[in-house]
């Protein structure tokens, strides 16, 4: 008989290894699907470090079979069952420097799971800090621009197909000794998630400026630069701090001109509410083929 060829990880460990594979793929799609629809720099490059460490972990599975080792390639659970790390359900004890906060959320994809993990750990800390502080204002807005994320876990639901993440907020204890009146936010914040340039208005790259206007007072402005619907449908712009209402919905209207030929105009308007909800701004001009864009945005705490 000739020599056979000995795999230390037994079928079972194969099998395993093919589910794990499989969920893994779904993430590193969900991933790059998101990388590659959102326009906000500080998701991309958070999204994009998550793909990396994913796919890193997803390159090691030949040589962890190969070796008899146990595969965990991304924590899936078909029911609520998996705990995670001690901190999951108990943040790690503050210390007189560090203060600990933990949230967890579910989502149908890793962004939005993780995004509301963190407005949760913000809004649990914010409770925390205020027994202390007689409900001073403006902590939950402090942490959310301070605090730093410590640690994250999630696993995904193979039956529902949503992600259920959880993440650990740290904190200088110091914010007890701020006036944290001054990080009270009167507004929302509306990013972009996406930019979808249908129609550039010429033969090639076409130079346009926009206008953002919330409830018919203009809020900002988006700085000229070329667009090109063939070779560059989706670019990432330096997007502008826009604020909306906290509590009440918005009028979102985007003016967009050429600077070359300002006669040519697009416009688009919607109404979006302050919770959340992703709305596309349809951004036109009367003939369609002389400028046609599509804005993503929605409103984030």
């Amino acid at each position: 008989m000739g020599a056979n060829t000995f795999f230390p990880a037994d079928y079972r460990s194969i099998r395993r290894a093919v589910v794990e594979m499989k969920q893994a793929h779904y993430t590193l799609r969900d991933l790059r699907e998101s990388i590659l629809q959102t326009a906000d720099p500080h998701i991309r490059n958070s999204e994009t470090s998550a793909f990396h460490k994913q796919f890193a972990i997803f390159n090691g599975i030949e040589s962890k079979l190969l070796s008899g080792q146990s595969v965990n390639l991304i924590p899936v659970v078909h029911a609520q069952t998996a705990s995670g790390p001690a901190w999951v359900a108990a943040p790690p004890a503050s210390s007189k420097d560090t203060l600990y906060f933990v949230g967890s959320a579910s989502g149908p994809t890793y962004t939005q799971a993780r995004e509301a993990a963190i407005a949760q750990a913000t809004r649990l800390g914010a409770v925390q800090v205020n027994s202390s502080k007689a409900l001073a204002p403006g902590i939950a807005e402090y942490l959310q621009h301070y605090a730093t994320v410590a640690d994250t876990y999630y696993v995904r639901d193979a039956q529902t197909r949503t992600y259920n993440f959880h993440v650990l907020l740290r904190a200088s204890a110091d914010i007890t000794l701020l006036d944290t009146a001054q990080f009270v936010r009167t507004g929302k914040s509306l990013r972009l998630k996406k930019l979808l340039v249908l129609q550039d208005g010429d033969n090639g790259p076409t130079e346009w400026a926009f206008d953002i206007f919330v409830d018919n007072a203009k809020a900002a402005s988006i700085a000229p630069r070329k667009y090109d619907n063939k070779n560059e449908s989706s670019p990432v712009l330096d997007w502008p701090l826009v604020t909306v209402p906290l509590d009440k919905p918005a009028n979102i209207e985007i003016r967009g001109y050429r600077p070359g030929a300002p006669s040519i105009k697009t416009s688009g308007s919607i109404t979006i509410q302050p919770n959340g909800e992703i709305k596309v701004v349809p951004v036109r001009n009367l003939i369609p083929l002389r400028g046609s864009f599509d804005f993503t945005v929605y409103a984030y705490p």
